[in-house]
């Protein structure tokens, strides 16, 4: 079964110390991939945050990203994603 889930992924801009923090529906695709589904993400990435922390983290998780380009400035995060 394959799973899409559509919503926000989110990096936001950090400093080194600062834990990488993604958007809700991203944590949730993270999740169920964790539950050996198979996942899709929609999503668009600014590249006012940081795009290839989010590509990065999704491929490390087992989550394809299916991207969309950003054409409107997306909100920032304010909760850390753990592993």
């Amino acid at each position: 079964m394959t799973i899409l889930v559509i919503g926000d992924a989110i990096a936001n801009q950090r400093e080194a110390e600062t834990p990488f923090r993604a958007g809700t529906m991203f944590k949730v695709a993270v999740n169920l991939a964790h539950l050996a589904r198979e996942v899709r993400m929609v999503t668009n990435i600014s590249e006012a945050s940081d795009p290839q922390v989010v590509r990065d983290y999704a491929a490390a998780h087992g989550v394809e990203l299916l991207l969309r380009p950003a054409t409107s400035p997306v909100s920032a995060a304010s909760n850390p994603l753990s592993a």
